[in-house]
């Protein structure tokens, strides 16, 4: 009996589960355009950050892996890269998040991410996360 409810329990689980990320509010103090799907970000943070960088630079390319592919698509790269670059192009802040690993770091202050999607938090906010190992 403990083995059947046990099975049945473990059906109704969800195959993939998003638990959420963590963001930060920055300002973008450079924007640089490699090609349509990736550039090169330099953000300067308003919350506390990892690494405490006072700048930190982020190259943002579009190589989703299987699970992240759930989240990013070439549209969704494109559509997050054009509210970083009007972040910066405005001199507002925009909130940049984390899914999982999402931002790798690869030396100092340098990071690097493999996939963009606009998100809703928990309080209906709207966030660009970004995406790197499988999660």
């Amino acid at each position: 009996m403990k083995k059947l409810v046990l099975s049945i329990a473990l059906l109704a689980v969800p195959q993939y589960a998003v638990s959420g990320g963590t963001s930060w509010s920055f300002k973008v103090s450079a924007y640089e355009t490699v090609s349509e799907t990736s550039a090169i970000i330099k953000v300067i943070p308003e919350d506390h950050f990892l690494y405490d960088c006072k700048e930190a630079t982020i190259t943002l390319e579009l190589k989703p892996t299987k699970t992240t592919g759930l989240f990013v698509s070439r549209e969704s790269q494109i559509y997050s890269l054009e509210k970083l670059k009007a972040s910066f192009l405005s001199g507002t802040a925009i909130r940049l998040g984390s899914m999982g690993n999402g931002i790798a770091h690869t030396a100092g202050c340098n990071f690097r991410s493999k996939g963009l999607a606009m998100l809703d938090e928990y309080n209906g906010r709207r966030v660009v996360y970004s995406f790197h190992d499988p999660i």
